[in-house]
Order: C-alpha cells, then sequence, then structure tokens
C-alpha cells in the first residue's frame, strides 16, 4: 500500500466514523507465526506484519507493514490518535508487534474487547463464556461461526495475500468491531437506565419537599404570633417562601 493508498484509507476510516457517530474501529494484526504442525520450522516474529482497521460492517482494510521502508505518516497519526478507540482482543500485545514494526508509532486508544465483554456481562447479570477468543465470544453473543483455522500463518509476510488470507484478517478486526459496539451498546443502555432513576429520585425529593412544606404553611396557619413560620424558614431556607 503507497503512501497516498495509507493517506485514503485512513481519511476513509475517519469519514466513516464520523458518518457513524462514533468512535470505534476494531483492530488486530497478524504476524509470521510457526506453531501447531509448523512448530520448530521457523522463527516466529514478533513484528506485525499487516493491521487491519474495520469501521463498519461494509469495508474493512488492511494495511500491509512489511512491505513498507517507512511508516507511512497518515498511517501513524491515525494510530497514534487517542480519541479514535481501537478495540482488540489482546491489544496491548497488537500494539507491541505493531510498534517493534515501527518504532516511530505511539499507540493510543486501543481498547482491550475482553475486559468489556466481562463489564458487560456484569452488567446484565449474565453467564461469562467459558472461552474468550473471538469464535467463542462470535458464537456466544451473535450465534454466528467464525473458522480461524484456514490459513497458513507462516506466509503473513509474502508479497500477495490469498482471497482467504484478506477474509481471515477482515474478519478478525470485524468480530472486534461488533464486539466493542455490544459492549458500547448495553453501557449505554444502563446509563440511561441510570439517568431516568436519578431524576425519578429527584421527582420523589421534590414531592418530599411539596409535602414538608404543606405541613409547615398548615403550621404557620396555626400559629397567631408567626412563630412558626420563622422556624419554617430557618429550617428550609428561600425555598419555603416559593411554596
Amino acid at each position: 500500500m503507497p503512501h497516498t493508498q495509507s493517506r485514503k484509507a485512513c481519511e476513509d476510516l475517519r469519514k466513516r466514523l464520523r458518518k457513524n457517530g462514533t468512535t470505534v474501529v476494531g483492530y488486530d494484526r497478524e504476524n509470521v507465526a510457526y506453531f501447531g504442525k509448523n512448530a520448530g520450522r521457523g522463527k516466529t516474529s514478533e513484528l506485525a506484519a499487516i493491521v487491519q482497521l474495520c469501521a463498519d460492517d461494509e469495508k474493512c482494510y488492511v494495511f500491509v507493514l512489511h512491505a513498507w521502508s517507512d511508516c507511512h505518516p497518515s498511517f501513524r497519526d491515525f494510530m497514534g490518535d487517542a480519541s479514535i478507540r481501537k478495540a482488540s482482543i489482546g491489544a496491548k500485545t497488537d500494539d507491541g508487534f505493531v510498534q517493534r514494526r515501527f518504532p516511530s508509532i505511539t499507540v493510543e486508544g486501543s481498547v482491550e474487547v475482553r475486559a468489556h465483554v466481562k463489564a458487560h456481562c456484569k452488567r446484565l447479570n449474565t453467564a461469562l463464556p467459558n472461552q474468550f477468543n473471538l469464535p467463542t465470544l462470535i458464537d456466544h453473543f451473535f450465534q454466528k461461526h467464525v473458522e480461524k483455522n484456514l490459513v497458513c500463518h507462516t506466509e503473513w509476510e509474502k508479497p500477495l495475500y490469498s482471497p482467504l488470507q484478506l477474509e481471515y484478517a477482515a474478519t478478525d478486526a470485524w468480530g472486534h468491531l461488533k464486539l466493542q459496539q455490544l459492549c458500547d451498546e448495553s453501557q449505554a443502555i444502563t446509563r440511561d437506565a441510570d439517568d431516568a432513576s436519578e431524576c425519578s429520585e429527584t421527582e420523589m425529593d421534590a414531592d418530599d419537599d411539596s409535602i414538608r412544606m404543606s405541613v409547615a404553611d398548615a403550621d404557620v396557619g396555626g400559629d397567631d404570633d408567626g412563630g412558626a413560620s420563622e422556624g419554617y424558614d430557618s429550617e428550609e431556607g428561600d425555598g419555603g417562601g416559593n411554596s
């Protein structure tokens, strides 16, 4: 991805965030890794080969970091923008892989999806998933199947990617986005409910004040020398005169 493509991709991501009225993107990275049947056949890289960013259901951008001679400024600025939340499972680990690839990057705004999922389940008083990997979480909350065993992880620094690799990469970022959106929505609903509860309590307190004020007025009416009126004013303050 040349500089101009990176800039256009980052601009489009920002545009999609503004259009959707949100601040969160799904975020993930892939690196060359040797495990399973390939264990011991090569050295696992600690550098991000690609980074995937997804702002909605329509498009996911794959930034091919390993092909860049230096970090594109547009990508560095996007990843360093703390106002854009970058949601991922294992976010700090992803940050480390990206920053080791390009030390000039400081990733800001990363969000750990697993922590938000736990808070989501606590808010709703529902059972936690038995595992916190992406396939399990997507199946648990959305009843969708995510296949994670279709690609060879030793090939993330190849010159070209197959459609299967691109789909795999995009699915990770999309899944992280959907999980974070779910958690954000439940948090907003809970916050609105709390605000409504506070309003109800405020109205009830106001009613209680009215009752106390009515009683005080009744006392005032029965006191010929006005003593009760003085006592009421000193207790309730200026509000007493507004009943």
